[in-house]
């Protein structure tokens, strides 16, 4: 598995393991994640 460059699967995890990174389906999420993945990476 690879993201951005990260393929050691247990970093990848912890990372989506986070509360503020995983799902937790509300509105303010949806848009939040929505916003940020607008963001042009550099």
């Amino acid at each position: 598995m690879s993201r951005r460059g990260v393929t050691n699967t247990e970093t990848i995890n912890n990372y989506l393991a986070q509360p503020a990174v995983a799902f937790a389906g509300s509105l303010e999420q949806i848009i939040t994640q929505k916003w940020l993945a607008c963001i042009p990476m550099a």
